[in-house]
């Protein structure tokens, strides 16, 4: 996906454009994006948070919805997860 392809309106990362240092949640806006057009290896390269984040939310609402046994600790583990591959992708990017 090339970046003419991304709609005008995303928004700009307040710590990149002012001090030119992307956060942890820099390129969230793309990965969900390239999710909703069907390409997860584009989102996995844009922040890898993306993926998890989605199936949490799905998995969420499912466990609003029908009270699934162990949900609590799943979403821990999956805000864990998404949490842990955001963090691990803005660490690398320092390097």
């Amino acid at each position: 996906m090339s970046k003419d392809s991304f709609p005008s309106y995303f928004l700009t990362c307040p710590s990149k454009k002012w001090a030119g240092i992307e956060c942890p949640g820099c390129g969230m806006q793309r990965s969900l994006y390239s999710i909703y057009k069907g390409d997860m290896g584009a989102s996995w390269h844009y922040n890898p948070g993306g993926i998890p984040f989605v199936l949490l939310l799905v998995f969420t609402a499912v466990h609003l919805k029908r009270h699934i046994k162990h949900g609590p600790k799943i979403i821990l583990w999956g805000f864990i997860l998404t949490a842990s591959l955001m963090w691990g992708n803005f660490l690398l990017k320092l390097l």
